[in-house]
């Protein structure tokens, strides 16, 4: 299955830290993104430009910076998925600004 045609990222916040992504996008090509704002997703893959942002929530991949970091599940605010019947669930949610005082 190729995940090819749903390739984009719909929405990144960088005074929120926050990002839409549709599963196709390569984790390599979402960095990209980020570091146009000065920020990473802390996920270190031998292989970025071939897995997935799907691929990586799915299997859940990782690298040595688990340790210091979490997983790509640690990082995640929400998800809608799409089930092979058609049906869309959803999960959570966007996050905001976190504003002590």
């Amino acid at each position: 299955v190729s995940l090819e045609a749903v390739a984009e990222l719909l929405e990144h916040v960088p005074e929120d830290m926050t990002a839409t992504v549709r599963a196709g996008m390569t984790l390599a090509e979402f960095q990209s993104h980020l570091g146009k704002a000065n920020q990473w997703l802390p996920v270190d893959l031998t292989q970025p430009e071939t897995v997935t942002i799907g691929e990586l929530l799915a299997s859940n991949l990782n690298g040595p910076r688990r340790f210091g970091f979490g997983t790509i599940r640690n990082w995640l605010i929400g998800l809608a998925v799409v089930l092979p019947d058609g049906r869309l669930i959803r999960n959570g949610g966007k996050g905001g600004k976190n504003v002590a005082g």
